[in-house]
C-alpha cells in the first residue's frame, strides 16, 4: 500500500461498531468518526452535492454507507444489515483511495 494512505488503515477496527449503529436512531452530536478523505468523496458520490463543512452525524452517514451497499431505503424495507453496511464500507474505502490518487494527479497525468 502506498505511503499516502496511512489514514485509511484505521477503518478496519472501526468497522466493528459501525454496523451496530442504527441509521434510524435519533440524531445525536456524535460525528461519523471518519476522516475527511473517507466521508467527503462518499458524500459527493452518493448525494451529488458539495459536502458540508462539518462531518455528518453518524446516523446520517450510515444511510449513505447503506446506499453504497445496495440498500434502497424503501418504507417497506427493514433496516440495512451488516452485510449491506460492510459492502458500503468497502466501496467507501475504494472511493477514498481513488480520491486521494486523483487529488494528487497533475494535469499532465490526466488523459484528455
Amino acid at each position: 500500500m502506498p505511503e499516502e494512505w496511512p489514514e485509511l488503515l484505521p477503518l478496519r477496527p472501526r468497522r466493528r461498531h459501525l454496523p451496530r449503529a442504527k441509521p434510524t436512531a435519533p440524531p445525536s452530536d456524535q460525528r461519523s468518526g471518519l476522516t475527511v478523505t473517507e466521508w467527503e468523496p462518499t458524500w459527493r458520490i452518493v448525494k451529488k452535492t458539495t459536502p458540508p463543512k462539518r462531518p455528518p452525524r453518524l446516523s446520517e452517514f450510515m444511510k449513505l454507507i447503506a446506499e453504497l451497499g445496495g440498500y434502497n431505503n424503501r418504507p417497506s424495507e427493514p433496516p440495512p444489515g451488516p452485510e449491506t453496511i460492510w459492502r458500503g464500507l468497502r466501496r467507501m474505502l475504494d472511493f477514498a483511495i481513488a480520491w486521494q490518487a486523483f487529488e494528487k494527479a497533475q494535469p499532465k497525468d490526466v488523459y484528455k
